[in-house]
Parts: structure tokens; C-alpha cells; sequence
């Protein structure tokens, strides 16, 4: 009885220490499992048959899983070791953003792009993005400002232009007579009635103040004022014409005021169109002597560029609105009052060849037609006087910047009726042509 109680025990014993072995066992195997999946299987220690066994169902199932959840989630994969970085390319702090080739393991793919903060360069946001694929947003710097909040056309567009503007042109002049040393050609008599030189140098300046309501269409208004440079201030303004008053040292002109389409119309075959139309108020001493209540001036002008060439053709009609036909003034010449001028018409041939940029020959050639009125004194009775004249002005310009320029040339205004030979010799001293550089200043 005592043998059985005791071999009841024992087996009982021997039963309880397999069962808690065999409990054990398998939470062995699968530490063992997990440490083998975190190392490589080189390094396992050696197991029994049976835990081989085990072991190999259970890496077969941790490895399935392991591939089951890649799949699933994606994850981003861990940083590249240093060997790695090495061969891909290490980027050096404050380079250019580079985007690391992709780095494939399995189904899992790890990509990154290694930037300097943008803050820094904001041009870099640019480069940023177009080094990153279509799928794939750039990675910015926490700091750096937003490439989409501040666009890029607002850092670089330009000021915008005042419409207001302002042309100061110096027209400075001398007979090509004086600069020839041609006595006999000269404009002036001495006391004797012979010629002499006027070696007067004589300036024509117009102030033009402009609005632009856009980039062809503007308003000027053009004061202007003739006189000399250090000339005799005691010298008539006129010696023919004693009726006026102020000096030829200083004399105001006729006030213009202006409306410019630059770019009226563009016509078949790439020509342009452009129109000015103009009105005159009678401001000078000379107008207003002779009755003028103005003068309107229109314009049309046809041009085109080919390459450096440029042509221009322009009809200019000026009409003169008077009081009266005869002006008030006497010419000393013929004791005669001065027949009112009724119109003028400028038919002009401009052709030119910019060099370069900035440096331009020009040659304007044509006619200038002219119709006086007819002495309305009974006493007199003159008839109308139609003038002739050929306009020929070469010229030689030079920007030196936006804003200030320099013109050389000679101007020739010939009528054709006081020819003291049987052919026209143009730029001669004879004809009294006059050589002038104009300075050209504008804002």
C-alpha cells in the first residue's frame, strides 16, 4: 500500500517535470528563432535535430510574415550604412540639393533627397523640386519659405515705368559758310552791302513734357526758346524786320502741343503707321505780329525695318490759321509789309543704318512746299507766292545711354527759286546750308 502511495508519487513527480520541460521547450525555440531572424544565420549556435526542425518551420514562417507586412505598410528603409552613403554620393553641408539614386531591397525601396536648409538659398527650392521625381515631393527644410507663397515673377519683375516724361533737345547751329571760311556766301552785310560771315553760334531749344496713357499713345507739351551762346545781346532778332523787339541773343517760339500715336495702324507688309497731330499757340513775338491764331500740324508716317535698315516715309501738312493775309510787320529789304504764310507741306524721305546699338547714320532727303497769301493791301496787290525748296539733312548719332544722346549733321533747307546757278549743288555754302550738333537729354 505504502509502495503504491510512494510509486503514485514518483511517477507523478516524473509527470509534472516532463510537463513543465515540454511547456518550456518551445518558448526556447522561438527566443532562439527571434535572435536568429535579428542575426544572420551564420552566427546561430547549433540546436538538436528537433529543434533544427522547429527552427527551420519557424524562419520559414517569421521570414513569410516579415515579407507579408513589407508588402503591406511600405515602410521607408533605414538609413544606408556609411559604406553605402559613400558609394551613392555623400552630400557636403551647404551643397547643391542631389537626389540619391534609389536603394532597392526586396519589395521595399527607400528614397531621399538630402538638402541644405532652403532659407538659406531660396533659389534651391527650385532646384529641389525638378531633382525629384514626378511622384515624389521634395523634402524641404522646416525653416525654408514656401516656393509657391512668394512666386518667383514678383522677385524679378521690374518697376513699373512712370508714365510722365520729360525730352530736353539742344539744337546748336552755325552757317556752313563760316565753318567753311566762305566770305563770299555769308548771310550777313557789312556797312559797305558786302557779305560777311555770322560766326553767331545759335541754339533752338524744345522742352518736351510728356504723359503716356500707354506704351504708343502720349500728350507733350513743347515750350521752345531760341538763342545764342555768348552772342551779341544787342544783335536784332531779325535786322530785315526792326519790328521786333526782343533780342536775337534770347527770343521765346511758338508753344506745341502734341497727341502721338507711335503705332496707329500696322499695314500689309509689316509697315507701320504712325500719327501726330499737333497744335501751335501764337506764344512767339513773330505770330503774334502777324496775326497768327495758330498753327496745326499734321502728320502720317510710313516705316518699316529691314535687319539694321531702316526707311521712313512721312507726309507733315502745317496750316496756318491767320487774321489777316498781310502781317503788320515791314520787311527793310523793299519797304513792303510781309505776306502771311497759308500752309506748308513736307514731304520727307528718312533712311537709316543703326551700326550698332547705339551708334546710327541717317539721311532724310524730300521737298517742302509753301503757299504765302496774297497781299490784301489794294495799294500793293501782291499775288500769292508759292515756294519751292529741297530739304537734305545727313546726319551722324550717337547714344551714349538710355538717357542722353549726340547728333551731328548738316541742314539744308534750298529754295529753288534763288539758284545763282544752272544746277543744284547740294551741302554747298552757297546754299545757306548750316552744320549743327544736337544734344538730346530725356527721363
Amino acid at each position: 500500500m505504502n509502495k503504491q502511495i510512494v510509486l503514485g508519487i514518483l511517477v507523478g513527480m516524473m509527470a509534472s517535470g516532463t510537463l513543465s520541460l515540454a511547456a518550456s521547450a518551445p518558448n526556447n525555440k522561438l527566443s532562439n528563432n527571434n535572435l536568429i531572424v535579428a542575426q544572420n544565420s551564420e552566427d546561430a549556435p547549433s540546436h538538436s535535430p528537433q529543434e533544427t526542425v522547429n527552427k527551420k518551420k519557424k524562419k520559414v514562417k517569421s521570414a513569410t510574415h516579415k515579407k507579408t507586412a513589407a508588402t503591406q505598410s511600405k515602410p521607408v528603409a533605414k538609413k544606408a550604412t556609411a559604406a553605402v552613403a559613400a558609394k551613392q554620393g555623400a552630400v557636403k553641408q551647404g551643397s547643391k540639393p542631389v537626389a540619391i539614386k534609389p536603394v532597392t531591397k526586396g519589395t521595399i525601396t527607400a528614397k531621399k533627397l538630402y538638402t541644405t536648409p532652403l532659407a538659406q538659398n531660396p533659389t534651391t527650392a527650385t532646384s529641389a523640386t525638378s531633382s525629384t521625381s514626378d511622384t515624389t515631393p521634395a523634402v524641404k527644410s522646416i525653416n525654408a519659405p514656401s516656393v509657391t507663397s512668394t512666386p518667383i515673377a514678383n522677385a524679378t519683375s521690374s518697376v513699373k515705368k512712370s508714365p510722365f516724361g520729360f525730352k530736353y533737345r539742344s539744337y546748336n547751329a552755325m552757317d556752313l559758310a563760316t565753318l567753311e571760311g566762305d566770305t563770299g556766301h555769308g548771310s550777313l552785310t557789312n556797312a559797305n552791302g558786302s557779305p560777311m560771315l555770322d560766326t553767331e553760334l545759335r541754339a533752338w531749344d524744345r522742352f518736351n513734357f510728356s504723359y503716356a496713357l500707354n506704351e504708343n499713345i502720349s500728350f507733350d507739351i513743347m515750350p521752345q526758346l531760341y538763342h545764342t551762346w555768348f552772342g551779341n545781346r544787342d544783335r536784332m532778332q531779325d535786322p530785315t524786320m526792326p519790328g521786333l523787339q526782343q533780342p536775337y541773343a534770347s527770343y521765346i517760339g511758338d508753344t506745341g502741343l502734341y497727341f502721338a500715336d507711335s503705332k496707329l495702324a500696322t499695314l500689309a507688309g509689316g509697315i507701320n503707321l504712325d500719327f501726330v497731330q499737333a497744335y501751335f499757340l501764337p506764344t512767339s513775338e513773330a505770330s503774334q505780329d502777324a496775326g497768327t491764331i495758330g498753327v496745326t500740324r499734321t502728320n502720317f508716317g510710313f516705316g518699316r525695318s529691314f535687319g539694321p535698315f531702316d526707311i521712313k516715309w512721312t507726309e507733315s501738312l502745317w496750316y496756318y490759321f491767320q487774321q489777316t493775309q498781310t502781317s503788320s510787320l515791314v520787311r527793310t529789304t523793299n519797304g513792303l509789309p510781309v505776306q502771311n504764310i497759308q500752309y506748308r507741306v513736307w514731304s520727307l524721305l528718312d533712311l537709316g543704318l543703326n551700326m550698332t546699338k547705339k551708334f546710327a547714320v541717317t539721311l532724310e532727303a524730300g521737298f517742302m512746299n509753301q503757299l504765302q497769301y496774297a497781299d490784301d493791301n489794294a495799294a500793293t496787290a501782291r499775288p500769292a507766292v508759292l515756294q519751292d525748296n529741297i530739304v537734305l539733312d545727313p546726319e551722324v548719332s550717337y547714344a551714349f545711354s538710355d538717357h542722353f544722346s549726340l547728333a551731328l549733321g548738316i541742314w539744308e533747307l534750298y529754295d529753288m527759286r534763288s539758284a545763282s546757278q544752272p544746277y543744284y549743288s547740294p551741302l554747298s555754302s552757297a546754299n545757306g546750308s548750316e552744320g549743327y550738333f544736337q544734344t538730346t537729354v530725356k527721363f
